[in-house]
């Protein structure tokens, strides 16, 4: 539908009968309006386990400009901005966050290509791929910004922004899907313990990000990457980890039900 409507053409290219009609609020708005399908496309495809439909380099949407959020957005934020006198332009905006996900977005369109084109038998060439895709998502991680960084030690009472949760559950969840297959695949290779210990590395870290969540904001209200994280660490934990943690991410999840059906769906399929 967004390529129906040629929302990946740069809205300043866009035909419009009164030109005076576009300002450069609005034109911003429909870049937005891009980047949040882009995000959105790679999600439900990871999901799904579907290729992606929104490819980056077919689009001629311009990046997006970190402006302030009007007022009327702001009533409709996400909990967890700061009020105080003393804020950072993270503070005043959500498009920092946007961005850090565009990037992450356009790993997990390489990773599903892949993962479209892969066959039964894994060759050479794909353990290649599979390995410069784990170094694309190391260096996304350690290229991060301050602002943007989640520390698995810190504790439960130290501040977790929606944003900054939702970036880093869809980093970890994306590198189980990146490994599992491989490490269920390669059983009794020498990579099989070097993929299962990333595997559950990210379950911890996931686990982590959600304890802190669910303390702070409650699950009442999840994001989808939410349900997402935690199936994949659901399957993690099931091949990899101990049955107890299991059934605490099993629990952690049917808290999501109310929200989101598909967690219902998950949490019925893994008990």
């Amino acid at each position: 539908m967004v390529q129906d409507l040629g929302f990946q053409k740069d809205p300043e290219t866009w035909p419009f009968l009164d030109q005076s009609f576009i300002t450069n609020e609005d034109v911003e708005v429909r870049r937005r309006i891009y980047w949040g399908c882009y995000i959105s496309d790679k999600l439900i495809s990871l999901i799904f386990g579907r290729p992606v439909q929104l490819l980056y380099n077919e689009a001629e949407v311009r990046e997006l400009g970190t402006l302030p959020d009007p007022e009327f957005i702001l009533p409709w934020r996400t909990v967890g901005f700061d009020d105080d006198g003393h804020r950072q332009y993270t503070d005043l905006s959500m498009i920092p966050y946007v961005k850090e996900q565009i990037k992450l977005a356009r790993i997990v369109e390489h990773l599903l290509s892949l993962m479209s084109s892969e066959s039964d038998r894994i060759t050479s060439p794909q353990l290649l791929n599979l390995d410069s895709l784990n170094h694309d998502l190391l260096e996304w991680r350690k290229n991060l910004p301050n602002w943007a960084d989640f520390k698995i030690w810190d504790t439960s009472d130290e501040p977790l922004k929606p944003n900054i949760a939702a970036i880093h559950l869809l980093y970890n969840a994306t590198r189980i899907a990146l490994n599992f297959n491989g490490a269920v695949a390669w059983e009794g290779n020498n990579r099989t313990e070097q993929t299962s210990e990333v595997c559950m590395l990210a379950v911890t870290e996931i686990h982590s990000i959600i304890r802190r969540y669910r303390k702070q904001h409650g699950l009442r209200n999840s994001s989808l990457v939410i349900v997402y994280a935690l199936a994949q660490s659901i399957r993690a934990s099931k091949a990899f980890g101990t049955s107890e943690e299991t059934q605490k991410l099993v629990k952690v999840m049917s808290e999501v039900a109310p929200t989101w059906t598909l967690a219902e769906m998950v949490t019925s399929a893994r008990l």
